[in-house]
């Protein structure tokens, strides 16, 4: 009724476009609003949350809970979704599918959705739980049907670049720590972003995927070379490795960094360890001389066997720890009964950064469910000056024992991060920019200034929109390294590319 009559007084609807404009714009704020409170709300009960999840750890097949911050991430994201629905179906009912209404109903979604800073963060962590979690049990027509909503989410979005960087963490995680419920279901996403925002976005994605297929052949041709050569020792120990391009995955995002802002350390491996390491890289580098390995120590996990002399029947127990627990535990092996490591001897002897070390021991020494080494004195924190014993008491009834590493905080970013983040999404897209520039440049030989601004804007525009200050900038640094030249007047400015 109320689209027919303003047909008639308004053929071009304007003003009813506008008052519907203001209420999604008004909604959609009030979304952004809440979901920010929550994720600046400080967490509850923090020291039952980190009980529970020492629990959940031990127990291993059990799931844990959602962090509270995630939580609100996957509830924007939904209840954004809810809106969406909403609208579209007045859309459909009530205003006959109006295209003039349809287009301001876009922009309207584009406003509120860019004007909430953490929405590429908000919508990669919406993809990251149900990747893990959410989509187990569903058939393959409701994930598809999930995998498109959150593509029509990612449409609004202007800068995809940040989304992309977001992307890539969460699914690096993923991917690393085997956490996803479905390969099929990652591949499938990927292919629905590449026809969404075309090959150039997923390149580097896809790229990550190739290096996981490559590395289990590469982990197969090495199990086969240690068989044929009967090498006895370092069947001790097998070893599984991911080698990761690192051009294409974000090393720098994979882990928390050190509390200096310094590069991560490399850390030192136990003997037995070492000398497997050794030999898986020369076997690598054999095949691909002029290479350099880096080893991640902070994104791996081990399988280790530990006697008990407590225990209750079996007295050895499988532990799944991550690598750097494993490199600490390891330490223990050789230290007679009753012996302590202090932290500072820990920190010397495996190197591992500090605020990963401290995560590692409260993990082993605190949580209660997996105390496999004892504390002085005991708290709730780890310090410089406590003193660790293995536990010989330690019991369980679980056969296998996941050591969950304790959470070095949110999975959403806190402010610092964040700006480290925007930091580095910054200096990338002021290399894109640049080569949109000699791009344009290569091609044309010579072009006005507008012109130029233009079509550099035009070809950047489906990954961010271009700070037309920077653009400029970029145009200045080129040409004082001689890749262009100013020609023409002052008031009307041109430029050549330089071969």
């Amino acid at each position: 009724m109320v689209y027919e009559l303003s047909s008639w007084v308004d053929p071009r609807k304007e003003e009813l476009k506008k008052a519907v404009q203001k209420r999604i714009v008004d909604q959609g704020e009030e979304i952004n609003s809440t979901a920010k409170n929550a994720s600046e709300a400080p967490p509850t009960k923090p020291a039952k949350a980190d009980a529970d999840k020492s629990e959940e750890a031990a127990k291993g097949p059990t799931e844990k809970p959602i962090n509270q911050q995630t939580a609100a991430a996957v509830k924007w994201v939904d209840e954004v979704l809810q809106l969406k629905d909403k609208y579209d179906h007045v859309l459909e009912k009530a205003f006959k599918a109006d295209q003039g209404l349809q287009t301001g109903f876009t922009r309207s979604f584009s406003d509120f959705i860019n004007g909430f800073e953490r929405s590429s963060e908000y919508l990669s962590l919406f993809f990251d739980e149900n990747m893990k979690k959410g989509i187990k049990g569903k058939t393959e027509t409701e994930v598809d049907m999930l995998l498109d909503k959150g593509i029509t989410l990612l449409r609004y979005i202007s800068d995809k670049d940040m989304f992309e960087r977001y992307y890539k963490k969460h699914l690096s995680r993923r991917l690393l720590m085997k956490r996803s419920v479905s390969m099929d279901a990652e591949r499938q996403m990927i292919s629905k972003m590449k026809m969404e925002v075309g090959n150039t976005f997923t390149q580097r994605i896809e790229a990550m995927f190739r290096d996981m297929s490559v590395s289990e052949d590469l982990t197969t041709a090495y199990r086969k070379r240690i068989r044929d050569l009967g090498d006895v020792d370092s069947q001790k120990a097998e070893l599984d490795v991911n080698v990761l391009t690192a051009t294409m995955w974000p090393l720098d995002a994979m882990g928390p960094p050190n509390r200096d802002g310094e590069k991560k350390p490399t850390c030192i491996f136990p003997p037995e360890i070492d000398r497997i390491r050794q030999s898986f890289e020369k076997f690598y580098l054999d095949k691909h001389s002029g290479r350099q390995l880096t080893w991640q120590g902070n994104m791996g996990t081990a399988d280790l066997r530990a006697y008990f002399s407590e225990m209750k029947g079996k007295k050895i127990r499988e532990l799944n720890v991550s690598t750097y627990c494993m490199i600490i535990l390891l330490l223990f092996n050789d230290l007679p009964p009753g012996d302590h490591l202090s932290y500072e001897e820990i920190q010397a002897r495996t190197n591992i950064p500090d605020n990963e070390l401290m995560r590692n021991l409260q993990s082993v020494a605190v949580a209660p469910k997996t105390r496999l080494l004892v504390k002085e004195p005991m708290s709730k924190d780890v310090k410089k000056d406590d003193k660790f014993y293995f536990n010989e008491k330690f019991t369980s009834q679980f056969q296998r024992i996941k050591v969950g590493v304790v959470a070095s905080g949110n999975k959403v970013e806190n402010v610092d991060e964040r700006q480290q983040t925007e930091k580095r999404v910054d200096e990338e897209r002021g290399h894109a920019i640049e080569a949109a520039i000699v791009r344009t440049m290569k091609q044309r030989k010579e072009l006005k200034h507008q012109q130029l601004i233009t079509e550099v804007i035009q070809q950047l525009t489906a990954r961010f929109s271009p700070d037309v200050n920077l653009l400029k900038k970029k145009i200045e640094s080129l040409i004082e390294r001689e890749y262009l030249e100013r020609i023409g007047d002052i008031d009307r400015p041109a430029y050549r590319y330089m071969a």
